[in-house]
């Protein structure tokens, strides 16, 4: 209508079974657009941010530097990521890093551990659900994970935890980008990057019939590697030196540490940043 957009929502006027005309209301699709932007800022000043960057990832191995390098060009991507590593190399420090560096960035970062939500609300929690869903459910309902997450990135943790039901769940919005809430009969569109992680062999738990195969290579688009300290040459010094000079400042301390270098190793190196 005069080159703007109009919604319309029309409604027939029923008098004694008797249809004797309609109401027809008219709303500015530009406004409706305008109102979820300021929705989903609101959603995302309310912490549903990621506050790590690449830059705080201390290490300076050529493994560190290495694995860093390949989350930054994986950043440009906008494709599903799955993070491998043992507990502790920090996998949700990549995973903000990688969204903070996205073109996503400037919207909301959802963390979701898949393994400390019990798995009989597991599917709730992530899809969301509406009025009357099941016994105990909010009586205005709920949005899920995803819907928070939208226009930005979703976390995934301890992906290898969740249940055959989750995962089929899971492959449909990945397949279709869109969610239906429990109880519902819509489906809601979707636009969420989806980063996982895991400690665990998720091929292995394939091969065991645990994980669905077709989800596992969905969610492995982009694999990333994370290694153990124990594999990052001379970081371990360099952790220890950030650690204690943060703590120092915190607690007003002068704590400092000796330690015998590697052959052919002299110095600390020790980025001015951290003090």
């Amino acid at each position: 209508m005069h080159s703007q957009k109009f919604m319309a929502n029309i409604i027939p006027i029923d008098i004694d079974g008797g249809i004797i005309g309609a109401m027809i209301t008219l709303e500015d699709v530009g406004h409706i657009v305008e109102m979820e932007a300021t929705i989903r800022k609101k959603l995302y000043t309310k912490g549903l941010l990621a506050q790590y960057h690449f830059d705080d990832i201390v290490g300076v191995s050529p493994q560190i530097a290495e694995v860093k390098q390949m989350a930054e060009n994986y950043a440009y991507i906008d494709a599903t990521v799955m993070i491998l590593g043992a507990s502790g190399t920090g996998k949700e420090l990549f995973a903000q890093s990688i969204h903070n560096a996205s073109q996503r960035h400037k919207r909301p970062f959802v963390a979701v551990n898949c393994g400390a939500i019990p798995s009989s609300i597991l599917e709730s929690e992530l899809f969301g659900y509406v009025e009357g869903a099941f016994t105990g459910a909010n009586k205005k309902g709920k949005a899920g994970f995803f819907e928070l997450a939208h226009g930005g990135t979703i976390f995934l943790d301890e992906i290898g935890e969740m249940n055959k039901v989750a995962q089929m769940a899971l492959l449909r919005v990945i397949q279709e980008r869109r969610i239906m809430r429990l109880g519902d009969d819509k489906y809601l569109p979707v636009d969420v990057r989806i980063i996982t992680a895991t400690n665990k062999d998720l091929a292995h738990l394939v091969a065991s019939g645990d994980f669905r195969e077709d989800l596992y290579y969905r969610i492995n688009v982009l694999p990333l590697q994370l290694p153990s300290l124990k594999d990052r040459s001379g970081d371990a010094g360099v952790l220890a030196e950030y650690f204690i000079a943060r703590f120092n400042k915190k607690f007003h301390r002068e704590v400092v540490l000796s330690y015998t270098y590697p052959h052919g190793m002299s110095g600390t190196y020790f980025p001015a940043k951290y003090w």
